[in-house]
């Protein structure tokens, strides 16, 4: 392999070049910590095996960059690293440093929720004291099983520019690809003697800045993914299609469900008597919670074949795969079937690119599909509700796992029920003439899975500060709280908390205006600003009951008006009621999920906008009795 000093062109114009182009784009409003003036990755196929050679070349502005001269490389038995070369160059394109060989380190990867964990990464530091420098470094990787050829995204962060991206591949003629691409500015082909060379150029100097509510902002990287459409990883597959895909996946479950006859008779004694298909799936659920616990396990096939049944249920832990499994066999052991399902979770939903075959999931749950009612949902994974998917696993695409028969499905999306936040909320004074609000709030979706994790997971400190940050309104200073967890298979949760706040009251002359307190909206930039369509992954629904004590010595003076109105996007109301010395306000609002594009937006806006309007502006009028 050359030098990386022969392979890097090295001459002092190219900073000069660099900061020109940086300088002259409209894009940019100040100079960033750094910029990825180069990245080069050069793959090529070779007898089944493997080979990447990846180079950087990056400009470090100042202090606050020089976290980009600390590099981390990815590496693990399957994929392994070699022939690291790095060096600095100043200002001028002199080399000043160059990286030694004992000043790369090792290390696992493994996170505290990892047991077992085939991942490691090579690190090390090239820093300068003068600014601006630049950091080069390359290294090859080999593999000799993959699923994928590269995931290629020449993006180091979301706020550093890449000026010049190059990827290419040469496989063999009859070595037969599938590649899926975005914000790719050009693809050449070139057919050699008996290879086939693929070149992809892009660049990334349009930094999109996240919004609230916005898609995932890697939808805006360039991206070029590349397949094998045929691979042996364990057992040998295809990405041909979504089938076979489905085959070889099924293939790796094989022989993995054999429980040890000690563990089925501790499911005999749990189901003797129970007739009823779906309360059994409940109770032996609830065994799988009881009795096992949750560790990230990615050895073995890169991560993609689980633990056998008999592992986890020796061993009592196991990852998402491997508890899957495991619950997979317990079912089938008392005749009930359930299908391996594998979908892509998290906060954001992504899609799946249901005409690109591949490995695009990070998680698997299990579906049990009953005659008498809808299929069942199991993340065994979870400690929460049964048959509950929350925020991390709603409305994805599912990829069920059968033999010659896999396909895609929906999990269930949630309601506008399913993610309702209702506050029960009284003010009132105390001996003291001291204004006391009482918040008695009751969360499901979001706020019941957080709150949940938060009540279980946290001791007292952490958890009053988790409290006290997120969940206590703004201008209210809190002086107790207290979580109220109901039955285990419950969705949802209680907060009640006592408060103060003492600008809710404000009295001018004769006269007291009481604020009406709003909803917490979310902060949605002007229809005139807004560079992202909106995606809202599940409903916003919340609902309040206020109940105001007059002080004694006022009358009431003035009321809002009734308030109701519906739109496609959702609704909102508010009504307000007197009664003797009090005045009770009861409102809603709602904001349906949906995916709404930038034409859009000034509608979708324009709607949120008259929420905020109300509920800022929002005040009951007392006056002093004479």
């Amino acid at each position: 392999m050359q030098t990386m000093t022969n392979n890097i062109y090295i001459k002092s114009h190219v900073f000069c070049l660099v900061l020109f182009l940086f300088l002259s784009a409209r894009s940019y409003s100040q100079i960033p910590e750094a910029i990825l003036t180069t990245q080069h990755t050069s793959a090529s196929v070779k007898n089944e095996k493997l080979t990447i050679l990846r180079s950087y070349e990056i400009l470090i502005n100042n202090r606050d960059g020089d976290k980009y001269a600390k590099v981390s490389i990815p590496y693990s038995k399957l994929n392994k690293v070699s022939n690291i070369e790095a060096f600095i160059k100043d200002i001028h394109g002199t080399i000043i440093k160059k990286l030694k060989a004992s000043e790369i380190t090792a290390r696992s990867e493994m996170q505290d929720f990892s047991l077992y964990e085939d991942s490691y990464v090579k690190e090390f530091t090239l820093l300068h004291n003068v600014h601006p420098y630049t950091i080069c470094y390359q290294y090859e990787e080999q593999q000799s099983s993959f699923l994928y050829i590269d995931d290629w995204t020449p993006v180091i962060n979301r706020e550093v520019p890449t000026l010049n991206a190059t990827l290419s591949l040469e496989v063999p003629k009859h070595y037969k690809i599938n590649y899926y691409s975005q914000h790719i500015d050009s693809l050449k082909t070139d057919t050699l003697e008996n290879t086939i060379q693929y070149t992809w150029r892009t660049k990334y100097t349009t930094l999109p800045e996240p919004e609230i509510y916005s898609p995932d902002i890697s939808n805006y990287y360039p991206t070029v993914l590349i397949v094998p459409e045929k691979f042996n990883y364990d057992k040998t597959g295809s990405f041909k299609t979504w089938k076979e895909y489905g085959n070889w996946q099924y293939s790796l479950l094989a022989g993995l469900n054999v429980l040890p006859e000690s563990e089925k008779m501790k499911i005999n004694s749990l189901v003797s008597g129970v007739t009823d298909k779906k309360e059994m799936v409940r109770i032996l659920y609830h065994y799988l919670q009881d009795e096992t616990r949750y560790v990230n396990v990615t050895i073995e096939t890169g991560g993609m074949k689980p633990y056998s049944a008999e592992y986890v249920a020796v061993n009592k832990y196991g990852d998402c795969k491997a508890l899957s499994n495991y619950f997979k066999a317990i079912l089938n052991y008392v005749g009930i079937n359930s299908i391996y399902a594998k979908v892509y979770a998290g906060d954001v939903v992504r899609k799946v690119n249901l005409k690109f075959p591949s490995q695009q999931f990070n998680h698997v749950i299990l579906c049990v599909p009953l005659q008498s009612s809808d299929s069942l949902w199991l993340d065994c994974t979870s400690d929460g509700p049964f048959n509950h998917l929350g925020t991390f696993t709603q409305n994805r695409e599912a990829f069920l796992v059968e033999n010659n028969n896999s396909y895609f499905t929906n999990t269930p999306r949630l309601s506008k029920e399913n993610v309702l936040v209702s506050r029960h909320i009284k003010i009132q004074k105390d001996s003291t003439n001291k204004m006391i609000t009482k918040f008695r709030n009751t969360y499901k979706g979001e706020y019941f899975d957080a709150l949940s994790d938060v009540s279980k997971s946290l001791d007292e400190s952490s958890k009053s500060k988790v409290i006290v940050n997120h969940l206590i309104e703004k201008g209210f200073a809190i002086n107790d709280y207290k979580i109220k967890s109901y039955h285990r298979d419950s969705d949802y949760i209680s907060l009640n908390y006592s408060a103060t706040n003492e600008r809710l009251f404000q009295s001018y002359g004769n006269e007291q205006l009481i604020k009406v307190i709003p909803f917490s909206l979310p902060n949605f930039k002007n229809s005139k600003v807004r560079k992202f369509p909106v995606q809202l992954n599940y409903p916003i629904n919340n609902s309040d009951t206020l109940e105001y004590d007059i002080p004694t010595g006022y009358s009431i003076s003035s009321i809002p008006q009734n308030v109701s109105f519906n739109t496609i996007y959702g609704g909102y109301s508010a009504k307000y009621e007197q009664k003797d010395h009090q005045i009770q306000v009861v409102k809603n609002f709602y904001i349906n999920s949906g995916n709404y594009p930038l034409e859009q937006y000034k509608e979708f806006y324009e709607f949120v906008k008259k929420i905020m309007d109300i509920e800022s502006n929002c005040y009951i009028v007392t006056k002093k009795q004479d």
